[in-house]
């Protein structure tokens, strides 16, 4: 494994103390294992010392001093070698070859040895936090290091296997990005439980898959568990499971996107729909309404927020909606009073030019005051009415002309109805 390699360990896998030390021991050794460094770890495997070249080549330098002299003292009796000499010559040099190759050995075990114990450091600095590799900066080889790591961070096996139980009730599919994930998460957190001596079966491990999925797999787990039903004594495939586990995964990928696909056209389709769809509609029920809410109208008789004067129906009835207008003829029309018949109201100043004629042609009484016209029966009004025609009848061309053309303006400012129902009475009393 290279350094790079040794960089690529996510944080929830290194160790951070108590809690995850069981699982973080298990992934920690298999790496350790992978790059050949475990036995050092451990103390298998220990770094020799460096080898001193004198340990191998003292006797070879001794020879190799005495030989000038005696070089020297053959040279001056001029006798010739024998085979005894030229045999120890070779016993010498072989002597030195064979060393030098222990030496070379020895070194190289030692350089390889000390690398993979260099190794070994570096992979538990990797794997450990940055908490604990303050702890562990100041032990000589990763040895000790890690002999450090599991005297003070080790747990029970009872708290382990609380704690790993716990882990494995609280996984869900929603937390991992795959089922992939799920699926290896679960399995680890079982491998862990047995490096604590608890034995999680297969029935347990495919409750707990089952557990944890959401409940847009209500359907695959109802399926899944009569499947388990007709055997119940079978311990149950795990690999079926993994297998259609996938299956159902990609099922509901397919599924989620075909409800976007869905959604995204009806909105498009909804959005086309719209007559308010261009510029101005924020895409709700109603179309955005302009802000009025600074104006003010400065036409005196209204004086009203919300609208201008050129906008102002009071000033401008006619640029009132139709709808307006009716409501208000509606409501004006409907408009009940005091008295039988429910007549509309009428004003009080609408006959009064009909009531002071007729007071000056001396055939009637003038009516009693009024002021209210609300207070005014409906049969009261006609009879009134009925003295003025008779007034009209017994009064002079020029009189009757007079009253009829004041009678006119003053119906003029009458509902249509009351109109009708004044021509007929004047009607009925010609006749």
């Amino acid at each position: 494994m290279t350094e790079s390699k040794l960089d690529e360990v996510k944080d929830d896998r290194r160790l951070n103390g108590k809690t995850n030390f069981v699982s973080w021991k298990r992934e920690f050794e298999r790496a350790a294992k992978a790059n050949d460094i475990f036995e050092y770890l451990i103390g298998e495997e220990v770094v020799p010392p460096k080898p001193k070249k004198e340990d191998y080549f003292a006797k070879v330098i001794e020879v190799d001093a005495r030989r000038p002299i005696r070089t020297k003292k053959a040279v001056q009796a001029f006798t010739p070698s024998t085979d005894d000499d030229e045999e120890a010559e070779d016993s010498q040099t072989s002597l030195y070859n064979n060393n030098t190759l222990r030496w070379q050995i020895d070194y190289n075990e030692h350089k390889t040895a000390k690398n993979k114990m260099k190794l070994a450091g570096k992979l538990l600095d990797t794997w450990v936090s940055d908490g604990i590799k303050i702890e562990i900066e100041d032990f000589i080889d990763a040895k000790e290091a890690y002999d450090f790591i599991k005297k003070r961070y080790a747990v029970t096996n009872e708290r382990a296997r609380d704690t790993l139980l716990t882990q494995l009730n609280g996984l869900k599919l929603d937390d991992n990005s795959s089922m992939t994930e799920y699926t290896n998460r679960v399995r680890q957190i079982k491998a862990d439980l047995k490096t604590v001596q608890y034995h999680m079966t297969d029935d347990m491990l495919a409750t707990a898959l089952l557990h944890g999925l959401p409940s847009n797999f209500r359907d695959f787990k109802e399926k899944y568990d009569w499947i388990r039903s007709t055997k119940p004594d079978d311990a149950p495939d795990l690999d079926y499971l993994y297998e259609r586990l996938h299956v159902e995964e990609v099922r509901q990928v397919r599924l989620k996107e075909e409800r976007k696909a869905r959604d995204r056209a009806r909105k498009e389709m909804s959005t086309n729909n719209k007559p308010n769809s261009g510029a101005g509609y924020n895409g709700s029920q109603r179309p955005r309404r302009e802000d009025r809410s600074q104006l003010r109208c400065t036409y005196p008789d209204c004086g009203k927020t919300g609208h201008t004067e050129e906008t102002c129906w009071t000033k401008n009835p006619h640029k009132a909606p139709r709808s307006v207008k009716d409501r208000l003829a509606v409501n004006t029309d409907n408009k009940p009073i005091n008295g039988m018949g429910g007549a509309a109201e009428t004003d009080p100043a609408t006959f009064g030019d009909a009531y002071s004629h007729a007071s000056t042609l001396g055939t009637t009484h003038p009516p009693a005051p009024r002021t209210n016209a609300a207070e005014t029966s409906s049969q009261m009004r006609r009879v009134e009415a009925r003295r003025e025609l008779q007034g009209l009848g017994g009064a002079g061309t020029g009189g009757a002309k007079h009253y009829k053309s004041g009678f006119s303006k003053s119906l003029g400012s009458l509902p249509s109805r009351h109109i009708l129902y004044a021509r007929h009475m004047v009607s009925g009393h010609r006749s």
